[in-house]
């Protein structure tokens, strides 16, 4: 899978261009937390650039990831990862039956993960985006046998093409 990378704020603009430019049929957009601007960078860019081995303390942390696939009918699939050690609300799944009409399935990933919230308030607002609960699954486990991180995936919803 070709990776790229992105800034917060740039997460539409990264996966135009990298949608746009790839040969392949699907990639995955790494978002960090930082103030510099990173669009699409691969892993040579970063290092060109000096914010993979020398900066990496300045850009804070991974903040999510963004999965993309081009099916053979054209379509884009988004679907987004986070991983979260400690959670600002309550975690909440309450499934609807096959008649519901736009149900809240599961607690907002603005709501789990407050760094998320910059990143997913663009794909809103220049996508007209939401986000459908698809999985969550543990990450860690503690030395008393209970888990400690959990990895969260969300579909990314939307009628804009990329």
């Amino acid at each position: 899978m070709n990776e790229r990378y992105a800034d917060k704020r740039n997460v539409v603009a990264s996966l135009r261009e990298h949608i746009n430019s790839s040969d392949e049929d699907e990639g995955r957009i790494t978002v960090y937390d930082t103030d510099t601007r990173i669009v699409a960078d691969d892993r040579d860019e970063m290092e060109e650039r000096n914010l993979w081995n020398a900066s990496i303390e300045r850009i804070d942390d991974i903040i999510c990831s963004i999965d993309w696939e081009v099916t053979s009918f054209g379509t884009q699939l988004l679907e987004l990862n986070f991983h979260e050690s400690e959670l600002d609300n309550e975690f909440t799944l309450a499934p609807a039956g096959v008649n519901a009409i736009a149900p809240q399935q599961a607690t907002s990933p603005t709501d789990l993960g407050p760094r998320l919230d910059e990143a997913l308030t663009t794909l809103e607002e220049e996508l007209d985006a939401a986000f459908t609960f698809q999985e969550v699954s543990a990450g860690s486990m503690a030395n008393g046998g209970h888990y400690t991180d959990f990895e969260f995936k969300y579909s990314i919803d939307t009628m804009e093409s990329l």
